[in-house]
């Protein structure tokens, strides 16, 4: 399969107070909105690496034969049998059977069935905030049902369900997963790789209700984990990857993320393979960078084996730098890293057939490179600003409000003595503003995007309900705004009161700010209520992205 394929860089539950006015709704009880907020952190559900094979479809993941694929970085193919498929709820990772298989978070066990079809020996977890996480096609198992486990618990070993070959298959679900008869269903299935297209994710837009909703990332970033919000990453033939000469590349499935190239070493630099993550959309800021490269298996053709010694080129912040040599032969199937660079923005990688050993007798295979960057933010940070770094890609911190309070924000409340972060819907988490009576509420954040800019979209999602009766008349704001560094009004870029539609419901905004590219300013939301009749104004999912195609 062709593809750029890249990560993007998640709560004790609380129920929410009911305000004794009518029979108002304070808190939005569905969620349908363009990013999930995290309310968990996951780790990889085994020690060390392995092969992906197969990716979570956002089109429409549950088991649904609609002729399309889509992977969390946006690109949709027909197919890529046999190992990613349509309708698939969950990521595969291929591995020998008998691999320890680890609990990817802190929960109790709710389903350990056996069964020789389907997903075959399996087990649930479920982790106290509305989230579970399936294991399926084990081989065995080490906990019982109810049992309490920690992430990085051994609960189970890797097997197949007779259909081979033998693999995990992992999947996340936002809420239940399981039936009355405790068989798995994929309702509120969503993808831990999050959505890191520059559309919408599809699952919003799905055809079953109850998977409408953004998948947001939800591995955690840690050095020793082999999947990490925090990478970058280019796979080889995809958008910013090239082999050149093409005719010399040949191409095998048995890469991660399904496809590869490999040929044989030669004895010049003629040919070689490239990567860059110019042509993507990517978080990398410049700054400190570790760098990856995946080594896959043996394209099994027969013949050579791989090649000891390949070595890459790396442009950075200070020109091109050799990274390597490789031992391809020793590290099948792992990230191995090259080193950590100072980069810039947009970076690129080479390496080349050459290998320095007789030519024609190994194979030098090109598959996966990724760029991990960790992105620090603090409020210590925060309070530096202005000015803060000309950037493009993300630039709203916290705008899921996956952290469960304000971190990022500057926040101001004139009234009430609840913090305006609050969760909803039994686990998740938004801005709850307005909501006191004679109350204004401000929740800001200094953004400084980069010019020129051909894209530029701030978005978020609201809900509102209301006590307030009168069709005519606004008693209630709440101001979408952008103010300068010294918090002069610039512009009032949506406005939402009492009377707005649609109530108690998400809706999601869209807003060109291209006019303010290279400029510092303020994002800010400003609520301002009369003095009876509340009104509640949620925001959550608040996204700032910048591009220059």
């Amino acid at each position: 399969m062709v593809r750029s394929r890249f990560l993007s860089p998640c709560n004790l539950i609380l129920v929410l107070p009911l305000i004794a006015v009518l029979s108002l709704h304070v808190g939005p009880q569905h969620f349908s909105r363009v990013e999930a907020a995290g309310g968990i952190s996951l780790r990889p559900p085994f020690d060390g690496t392995y092969r992906l094979t197969s990716f979570f479809d956002h089109h429409y993941p549950n088991y649904g034969a609609d002729n399309e694929i889509t992977i969390y970085d946006g690109e949709s193919v027909a197919d890529c049998s046999p190992h990613c498929y349509q309708g698939h709820p969950g990521i595969d990772w291929s591995m020998g059977t008998g691999t320890p298989i680890l609990a990817a978070a802190d929960g109790i066990v709710r389903a350990r069935t056996q069964s020789s079809t389907g997903y075959g020996w399996r087990i649930v977890i479920e982790h106290g905030n509305g989230y579970h996480t399936l294991y399926a096609h084990l081989s065995g198992f080490n906990v019982t049902l109810n049992q309490r486990v920690s992430a990085g618990d051994v609960i189970g070993w890797s097997g197949d369900t007779g259909d081979g070959p033998a693999h995990l298959h992992f999947g996340v679900y936002r809420g239940p997963c399981l039936d009355a008869n405790g068989l798995v269903y994929e309702h509120n299935a969503t993808d831990p790789f999050g959505w890191r297209g520059s559309y919408p994710d599809p699952l919003l837009n799905s055809p079953a209700p109850w998977l409408r909703h953004i998948a947001t990332c939800l591995w955690r970033s840690r050095d020793e984990d082999s999947i990490s919000c925090a990478d970058t990453i280019v796979e080889d033939a995809g958008a910013g990857s090239v082999a050149f000469p093409s005719a010399n590349w040949q191409v095998s499935n048995r890469g991660n993320g399904y496809h590869m190239f490999y040929r044989s070493n030669t004895a010049t630099q003629y040919d070689y393979h490239t990567w860059s993550t110019s042509a993507i959309s990517n978080p990398l800021r410049p700054g400190p960078c570790k760098v990856y490269v995946f080594v896959p298996e043996d394209p099994d053709v027969g013949g050579n084996p791989l090649s000891q010694q390949v070595t890459y080129q790396l442009w950075t912040a200070s020109g091109w730098q050799q990274a390597g040599p490789v031992n391809q032969s020793a590290n099948v199937n792992r990230w191995v890293l090259l080193g950590t660079y100072w980069i810039t923005r947009s970076v690129s990688a080479g390496m080349w057939a050459y290998t320095g050993e007789t030519a024609g007798m190994r194979w030098v295979t090109a598959d996966a490179l990724k760029w991990r960057q960790y992105h620090v933010y603090l409020p210590l940070v925060l309070n530096n600003y202005p000015p803060c770094v000309s950037s493009y890609g993300s630039l709203i911190t916290n705008g899921a409000f996956s952290t469960g309070d304000a971190t990022g924000w500057r926040v101001n409340r004139s009234n009430g003595p609840d913090p305006i972060v609050q969760p909803y819907a039994g686990y998740e988490y938004g801005a709850w503003m307005g909501r006191y009576n004679s109350n204004q509420d401000q929740m800001y954040q200094f953004v400084c995007p980069a010019a020129p800019a051909d894209y530029a979209m701030f978005a978020f999602s609201w809900w509102m309900s209301t006590a307030e009766t009168s069709t005519t008349r606004d008693y209630d704001f709440l101001y979408v705004r952008t103010r300068d560094t010294n918090g002069n009004l610039l512009q009032t870029v949506k406005t939402i009161t009492n009377r707005s539609t649609p109530k108690e419901q998400w809706y999601r905004e869209y807003l060109d700010l291209r006019a303010y590219a290279g400029q510092t300013i303020r994002i800010s939301f400003e609520a301002t209520t009369d003095g009876s009749l509340p009104t509640n104004f949620w925001i959550d999912e608040v996204s700032f992205f910048v591009a220059d195609w």
